[in-house]
């Protein structure tokens, strides 16, 4: 099978670029499992464009910034007609989608090759998923709450293949002192994450404690919460974040809200996420333990909750569970080392993309 497959590097053009580095272990595991791969670098193209592009649209730039990296986006994906043609692959595999013109995928599948579309922002960005994607043959979400709304809408091949970690950059190792901590916490700001760590600011205060993440983690957190002096303000590759799993007696995993009024641009239609995060993945293949909140009804189906990880319902559950474990030491390895061989035998991205392949060979 002939895979071209488009490197878009989402955020690494600004922010935290979480799937950008996804992208990167997507890609790792597509070269090592795909006898005829090629990349049309997205990314590069978009870097080389981006300095005229600015110059010629600064207004937009100015007044909307989303508009203007769409409109880049496209610029950028003229060249993959050339790229497929060059090529003639059996399909080609785009991450989110949203910066490839859609008029270039439309003229990709008259050539009777497939548009595949691994669609990672669901469902935060359930508004603008419909659209982008009937533009494709064949659609994965990470999501499986979306399945029943992409179907009723007319997206036939709609697949869930959920994220999942990649162990040649998580995985057990001895860390140096510098990583080593009782209770962590690593990523971005969101507001149902700093009302759990405002509730357990005082009790939290009294361990050797990380949060780490970007600057709004200090400037909501009031000014008397014994955390303030705990949060690090710094982005964290993987390899570093792996880490920081490995140095924690227990690493906190707790997820973005479905949707939240504060945050009133995601998520527009409500959808409440079903499938945990990668995190849930990447933390297991360290095989280190964490406490993850149990707003994803998926998650048993990943681990067995109680033996292979364990949930949270609230503050309260939340600080009984991090007194608990940290007194129970063997208890806390036996599940962490439970999650890690779950995580090896079925949640890395080479059993993700071995699964996709199925699926898009099966499809008509």
């Amino acid at each position: 099978m002939k895979i071209l497959y488009v490197f878009m590097a989402y955020g690494a053009l600004g922010g935290i670029p979480t799937i950008a580095l996804i992208e990167k272990s997507l890609f790792k595991t597509l070269k090592n499992t795909v006898k005829e791969l090629r990349v049309f670098n997205h990314f590069a193209i978009t870097k080389k464009l981006y300095p005229a592009f600015k110059e010629k649209h600064r207004e937009l730039l100015r007044s909307d910034g989303n508009k203007f990296q769409i409109l880049l986006g496209y610029a950028a994906s003229e060249g993959l007609l050339r790229a497929v043609d060059g090529f003639r692959p059996d399909f080609i595999l785009v991450v989110n989608g949203h910066l490839i013109s859609p008029e270039v995928l439309n003229e990709i599948r008259k050539k009777g090759i497939k548009a595949v579309l691994w669609f990672m922002d669901d469902p935060y960005q359930s508004a603008s998923g419909l659209g982008l994607a009937k533009d494709f043959d064949i659609v994965f979400t990470v999501d499986s709450a979306m399945l029943s709304y992409y179907r009723e809408r007319g997206v036939k091949n709609i697949f869930h293949l959920p994220l999942a970690f990649d162990p040649e950059v998580f995985y057990p190792m001895e860390v140096p002192v510098a990583y080593l901590s009782d209770v962590n916490f690593l990523g971005s700001y969101f507001p149902n994450r700093i009302e759990i760590f405002e509730k357990l600011g005082r009790f939290l205060g009294d361990f050797n404690i990380r949060i780490i993440g970007d600057r709004k983690w200090k400037e909501h957190f009031s000014k008397d919460n014994p955390l303030q002096n705990k949060i690090e303000v710094k982005y964290v590759a993987h390899e570093e974040a792996a880490r920081y799993y490995c140095g924690a007696r227990i690493n906190l995993n707790i997820h973005r809200a479905s949707y939240d009024e504060r945050c009133p641009s995601w998520n527009q239609l409500k959808i409440e996420g079903r499938t945990p995060n990668d995190r849930v993945f990447t933390i297991s293949g360290c095989r280190a333990f964490q406490l993850v909140d149990d707003s994803r009804p998926d998650l048993g189906r990943y681990f067995e909750i109680g033996k292979e990880i364990i949930t949270f319902e609230d503050s309260v559950d939340l600080k009984d569970k991090i007194t608990y474990y940290l007194e129970h030491e063997d208890e806390r390895k036996a599940i962490a080392e439970a999650a890690y061989r779950r995580a090896k035998r079925e949640h890395t991205y080479e059993q993700r993309i071995k699964e996709m392949l199925d699926i898009v060979k099966g499809s008509n």
